[in-house]
């Protein structure tokens, strides 16, 4: 792995990592839809009005049916099912859930793309997953016919982010990435839209400091982290790429102790550790 692909990966980590500090702001007044539906149509039209500026082509109506796909699984269904999950579950639990979205990338690379998963990656892959769970912290959890629901919502949305990756690899890999970045936000916001337009309307109008964090979480923790997920995904391989969920919780951890006053433990600092151990053994190459 290149270092400029190494430094991609990091910065998008902190990028996602970033947006739930927006998130907090924004669902408790507008809900799921009402935060899913503005955030993708408004990166997908920033990303479109950027590709036709830089002269790039935006789709090929070939492939328009792929698109409608990548943006149904990773953006429609997956951000449908984590919020149906996260009013079950707490976020701990939907942190380390999420990571399984690397593994399941792992696996269907093997099965899909024909890639090899070697010894390493695989150790990487668990500790990854164990780096999380020491960041985040184990939270008992009471087990329920809703709580296993909440939690196959969870490993469903997972498998739906790496399979569209995945997919993404395979049949659209020819694309430029800012073509599958605008496509897929911008496909997406219109399916969430008569789910969010309705609760937007409810809740409008909306205090500047709502509007400020959709614009950011729009801006930057979907148009240019799409972008640059693409761009990695590209460069590298889906499982690569896919181990920036490792990063996501830990970068999280972090804005939230700058900017929260939140705290951070050492057994969370050992975590983190673990966390960047794992991805250098996913994503580096030798020894």
């Amino acid at each position: 792995m290149k270092r400029a692909d190494l430094v991609s990966l990091i910065a998008l980590g902190a990028i996602w990592g970033s947006s739930y500090l927006f998130i907090r702001i924004i669902v408790p007044v507008v809900g799921p839809w009402g935060m899913v539906a503005p955030r993708m149509l408004g990166a997908g039209l920033l990303l479109l009005a950027y590709a036709r500026y830089r002269g790039v082509p935006w789709g090929e109506w070939r492939f328009w049916k792929h698109y409608l796909w990548l943006a149904f699984l990773t953006s429609f269904l997956a951000q449908y099912l984590i919020a149906t999950a996260a009013l079950t579950l707490n976020s701990p639990t939907l942190a380390i859930l999420n990571t399984t979205m690397a593994m399941f990338a792992a696996l269907l690379s093997v099965w899909v793309l024909g890639d090899r998963l070697g010894p390493r990656r695989v150790l990487g892959l668990t500790l990854g997953v164990a780096g999380v769970g020491l960041v985040v912290g184990f939270a008992p959890v009471v087990f329920s016919p809703v709580v296993l629901l909440a939690h196959a919502a969870a490993l469903l949305a997972a498998l739906c982010g790496a399979y569209g990756t995945v997919f993404a690899a395979r049949y659209l890999r020819s694309r430029p990435s800012l073509e599958l970045a605008a496509v897929q936000s911008l496909f997406a916001g219109i399916m969430a839209m008569p789910m969010g337009v309705p609760v937007l309307a409810q809740a409008w109008p909306l205090s500047t400091k709502v509007v400020l964090s959709l614009v950011a979480l729009s801006v930057l923790s979907t148009a240019l982290a799409n972008l640059l997920y693409y761009r990695l995904m590209k460069r590298t391989s889906p499982t690569i790429s896919m181990s920036v969920t490792y990063l996501i919780p830990c970068f999280s951890l972090l804005w939230g102790w700058l900017f929260l006053d939140e705290t951070i433990s050492l057994l969370q600092m050992g975590g983190f550790a673990v966390v960047l151990v794992a991805v250098a053994l996913v994503a580096g190459r030798g020894r």
